[in-house]
């Protein structure tokens, strides 16, 4: 067995914050919001609603927050959520097609036939349109997609096997990250000015030939 130095930083014992004594049961949200509970059937039933996005959970078995999935009596209460969020995810991408597509349509359209929608080169406006239809309609279908395939997997016999792919995921995400997050303002904010300007950029760079 590897001793704990040797562990990525994710599988070792101390990856997650120490749970809090104020119950037996609980769970904290992606917001850091913890909620208590005294069972394990309280526990279940707040899963099974389904609401707000889940980071850990503690049990009396250990002394840190875990991965939920970690707890495989929580299968079952786990797959139902899943399929919950992954109905929602399938929902929006529905009622978002209709708007995203007909906006792809017309980006395409205005390309073809070398028209400037709103100031805007032809190429510029359909490149604008797909990634909006990719961000509003394509990545939630996506994201139901994987959620109803690892609802799949969510047993008793298998959830054991998510277990190294949930803590990771969880301690990446909970990873303190701020030359990441300042470089993708910049990147936002320079984005933004080329359509606040739409032309202009490239020529006062002097890039134009």
């Amino acid at each position: 067995m590897m001793s704990e130095p040797a562990l990525p930083a994710w599988a070792r014992d101390d990856a997650f914050p120490i749970r809090p004594d104020t119950s037996k049961f609980g769970v904290v949200d992606h917001s850091r919001i913890s909620r208590s509970f005294e069972s394990l059937d309280e526990l279940k039933d707040h899963l099974e609603i389904g609401k707000g996005r889940l980071n850990w959970i503690w049990t009396p078995e250990s002394d840190r927050l875990v991965a939920p999935e970690e707890i495989s009596k929580l299968a079952g209460s786990l797959k139902k959520r899943c399929l919950i969020f992954a109905a929602e995810d399938e929902g929006y991408a529905r009622r978002t097609t209709p708007l995203t597509g007909i906006a792809v349509l017309y980006g395409l359209f205005c390309f073809l036939m070398g028209i400037s929608p709103f100031g805007f080169p032809g190429i510029q406006f359909l490149v604008l349109t797909i990634f909006g239809f990719l961000y509003f309609t394509a990545r939630p279908w996506w994201e139901a997609r994987k959620a109803r395939a690892a609802a799949m997997r969510l047993t008793r016999d298998q959830i054991s096997d998510q277990v190294p792919e949930a803590r990771f995921e969880l301690w990446m995400e909970n990873q303190s990250t701020p030359f990441s997050v300042l470089f993708l303002v910049l990147v936002v904010l320079v984005g933004g000015a080329q359509f606040v300007t739409p032309g202009l950029g490239i020529s006062e760079a002097g890039l134009v030939k």
